[in-house]
């Protein structure tokens, strides 16, 4: 959850708005599908680093790191979609429903 806030969420603000402008999404012209690649890149990425950091110290035991790999990119794509449907859906906040989705899909899958 950490990591997809920071990593992908905060990223994709910053690359959003610099390279964003002429390609919004369908569903949401106040985003971006650079934005929304960044959320995923930079969520996976941070979270990678996140896990390996916590397999390091012992906190964790990975027993295969291609399953992490794909759990990794599957609660990416469900927060990069969370973060998409902000502001397009009255209600809908990504600094709640990102963090609430990939805490609730690593539990479930990790």
């Amino acid at each position: 959850a950490v990591g997809m806030m920071c990593g992908g969420d905060g990223l994709a603000d910053i690359v959003g708005r610099r390279f964003g402008r002429s390609n919004p999404l369908p569903w949401n012209k106040a985003k971006s599908w650079v934005g929304s690649l960044t959320v995923f890149v930079g969520g996976w990425a941070t979270s990678m680093l996140f896990v390996e950091f916590f397999a390091a110290l012992g906190f964790l035991e990975i027993q295969s790191q291609a399953y992490v790999c794909i759990v990794a990119a599957i609660v990416g794509f469900a927060a990069t979609v969370a973060e998409s449907l902000a502001g397009a859906i009255r209600g809908f906040d990504a600094n709640i429903t990102v963090p609430l989705i990939s805490f609730g899909l690593s539990a479930l899958l990790l």
